[in-house]
């Protein structure tokens, strides 16, 4: 069985690629909608995975192409959007014919187990259609089939969750443990500069590791479809920058990073996550920037707006399009897991906000994280 991936962003397409190799399908790769159109119209495949925005011709665009033209009709279509919740692009990709519509980012395991399962109930139905009619009827997906696969890969899906769950909250007590005998370690007296550097280091590795954890319990609940968790108060986004930027330069103490912000500046919203969101900026500026780091907090009329800049390289342009994708390719920023910046445009989208980056050789790289500035009343 062949398997036709349509993704204009390479990567992507890699992604998806290692995603659905186990199941054991022959997979082939289109970087445009038009190039799909001409492998379809010279070859049958099993089923079409394509992403929905893509240039020129999108994903529905060449979904209503193929079913106008007669061509693939018993080709099962899955279209991918990086809009969650897109109700009207999910009826239309149905209404096109689609068997289903699936929102970025996705979990790997429970893609793989849909489409292995869509897959094997077209491939018994077409089986029996070769045989007798009775048969066919018998073996044609039915709802309650269909039913039972996903609840299995919700199940499957819910044990994965707990699993991380738990996996991140048994990390983080020898971690914890960890933190307090490094800290007691730097205050000691008697310590060598090797031996203060060494120490330094391994402070710098925790809290790495910690920031590691924590992305990777929050993506394991975005990609099931549940968002950050966001529990609003009064707070102050000066002491929570400031807090932030402390702990930074205390790790990275040959780094400058320089803070421009009031002494007050207050607003409603998640000062734990803020605190999460601007760290991942301010440590990614730190790993991959040159030059000082510098940030700014202001509220200018109803929007609170935290700027990181940092000199250096610029953002590839290709690397631009996937930045905030969980995973995505990063270029030469390409450290850790790839998921810092992806839970920092959650937690920007879970406050009703945006983050976006302006790159380039002369004026540097500066994330820019905004929301609604929302005052107690």
């Amino acid at each position: 069985m062949s398997v036709l991936l349509v993704d204009d962003h390479r990567p992507s397409a890699l992604a998806l690629e290692a995603v659905l190799e186990p199941l054991g399908y022959r997979l082939v790769t289109a970087d445009s909608a038009a190039a799909a159109l001409r492998l379809l119209a010279s070859e049958q495949f099993t089923a079409i995975l394509s992403d929905v925005r893509m240039p020129g011709m999108d994903g529905f665009e060449m979904l209503a192409r193929l079913r106008s033209a007669g061509l693939a009709q018993q080709t099962l279509a899955i279209l991918f959007s990086a809009v969650s919740n897109d109700r009207e692009s999910a009826r239309r990709a149905f209404e096109l014919g689609a068997v289903d519509f699936i929102a970025k980012p996705y979990d790997p395991d429970l893609l793989r187990l849909r489409v292995h399962a869509l897959i094997s109930l077209s491939q018994r139905h077409r089986e029996a259609v070769a045989g007798e009619p009775q048969a066919a009827q018998e073996a044609a997906p039915s709802a309650g089939t269909a039913a039972a696969v996903v609840e299995e890969a919700e199940r499957l899906l819910r044990s994965k969750d707990r699993f991380v769950a738990v996996l991140g909250h048994d990390l983080r007590t020898p971690l914890g443990t960890m933190r307090v005998s490094c800290t007691t370690l730097a205050s000691a007296s008697n310590l060598t500069e090797r031996q203060q550097s060494t120490v330094a280091r391994l402070g710098r590795a925790i809290d790495r590791m910690t920031r590691m954890v924590t992305d990777i319990v929050d993506f394991s609940r975005t990609a099931a479809g549940t968002n950050v968790p966001i529990r609003s108060r009064r707070s102050n986004v000066a002491e929570v920058i400031s807090m932030v930027v402390d702990e930074i330069s205390g790790a990275h103490p040959g780094r400058r990073i320089d803070l421009s912000i009031a002494d007050e500046l207050i607003a409603i919203c998640d000062p734990d996550r803020i605190a999460q969101a601007v760290a991942n900026l301010v440590v990614n500026a730190v790993e991959h920037g040159a030059g000082a780091v510098r940030i700014s907090a202001e509220a200018p009329s109803d929007q609170v707006v935290v700027e990181v800049h940092n000199d250096g390289r610029p953002i590839p342009a290709d690397a631009m399009l996937t930045l905030f994708d969980p995973f995505g390719v990063r270029a030469d920023r390409a450290a850790g897991l790839g998921l810092g910046l992806y839970i920092v445009h959650e937690i920007a989208r879970g406050h009703g906000g945006t983050v976006q980056v302006r790159s380039s050789a002369t004026q540097g790289t500066t994330f820019e994280m905004r929301w609604p500035r929302v005052l107690a009343d």
